[in-house]
């Protein structure tokens, strides 16, 4: 079963600004919601764990850049 965060979740865990979350989304430094539009944002729970994992061994912006890329491809496997 896949378990969402929130925004504010993501706020209360992260201390970081809207406006930061989303420039990281678009610099491919944070993965990007899983849920848009007319809902509220919503990420998966182990994209942003594991994003959380790889910072805090201090990978470097291509590597994390690729590791939200293969995180997105594989959404569409399951």
């Amino acid at each position: 079963m896949r378990t969402y965060v929130t925004l504010k979740e993501i706020f209360e865990s992260e201390h970081k600004q809207r406006s930061t979350i989303y420039r990281k989304i678009a610099q491919g430094l944070f993965p990007p919601q899983r849920c848009k539009g007319e809902r509220p944002a919503l990420w998966l729970k182990s994209e942003i764990e594991e994003w959380q994992r790889l910072k805090a061994v201090g990978v470097s912006d291509e590597q994390m850049r690729k590791a939200i890329k293969d995180m997105v491809a594989k959404r569409g496997q399951k």
